[in-house]
């Protein structure tokens, strides 16, 4: 926290005495945004399709950004975000959202629960982005489909909700080349799903769950992945280290392959199926 707070003072110190910065509003998000710096107080809604590139946004009074709308697209490249709130409700047609190269930073109210970007039913793709979003959840995404490549999350998270870094309904799914430390949630310290499938060479690194899980002891509250049902090669190529996966209830064969468990380990509640549940995988100390 006073690590984002020394980031947030500096940027406010290099922008202010050149009078850079720009409130943000309906009519600058039509018109695009490149390259400045915008601030949001108060809470702003659009039902139009937007952009931006090389910006700068802060955002404060917990303020959020929301967007609505049939066929919306919106995209955010090499941007960053302090405090940001965004919420993106689609409608009919394809509705999408990307962000590339972005880097989200946020110490946010812990009574607010929020998540720092929410989506639903429209279609989210993150690519080579960087969230610290503590006392939220970094990423809630339902009804459509989810993609996060080559990005990071640290201390994301709230003790109070699910899927510290992300939360996604069981819609089509790919999380690939990602690293998510100590990460926090109530259940799934990085990750929280109904059905998990496609998680591809990722880290998880010190991620814990809050909640008490029945037949759990205190000690092994490093659970990283909470998840109901579990398919073939659901998790694939992982690390964990301090950071465990619990799978509640129905499993496919090799449902984890090829991964590495340091001080960490694989539950499961399915005692039919969890002899073939395991492929290839080390398990160390």
């Amino acid at each position: 926290a006073a690590e984002l707070a020394w980031e947030r003072a500096r940027l406010l110190a290099n922008v202010w005495p050149n009078r850079l910065t720009q409130p943000l509003t309906a009519d600058a998000l039509r018109q695009g945004l490149k390259n400045i710096f915008y601030m949001l107080d108060a809470d702003l809604e659009v039902d139009f399709s937007w952009s931006a590139e090389n910006v700068t946004f802060l955002f404060r009074n917990g303020a959020t950004l929301r967007t609505f709308g049939s066929n919306i697209n919106i995209k955010l490249s090499d941007c960053q975000l302090f405090n940001a709130a965004l919420e993106i409700e689609g409608g009919q047609g394809e509705c999408q959202a990307t962000l590339e190269r972005c880097n989200w930073r946020g110490d946010y109210d812990s009574m607010a629960r929020i998540s720092a970007l929410k989506c639903r039913r429209t279609a989210l793709t993150v690519r080579d982005s960087s969230f610290v979003t503590l006392n939220a959840r970094a990423i809630r995404a339902q009804l459509k489909t989810l993609t996060v490549k080559s990005s990071t999350f640290t201390h994301c998270g709230h003790a109070e909700l699910y899927g510290g870094a992300i939360w996604h309904s069981d819609e089509s799914r790919s999380i690939e080349d990602c690293q998510f430390d100590r990460c926090v949630a109530a259940l799934g310290g990085a990750l929280r799903f109904n059905r998990i499938a496609d998680i591809k060479k990722c880290k998880f690194l010190n991620c814990k769950s809050k909640e008490e899980i029945n037949g759990f002891k205190k000690n092994e509250a490093t659970i990283a992945i909470f998840a109901n049902y579990g398919d073939t090669n659901s998790i694939y190529e992982c690390k964990f280290h301090k950071s465990s996966s619990f799978i509640k209830n129905g499993l496919g064969p090799s449902t984890i392959r090829y991964s590495e468990f340091k001080n960490s380990t694989c539950y499961f509640n399915d005692t039919r199926h969890y002899n073939s549940a395991v492929g290839d995988c080390v398990l160390i100390e």
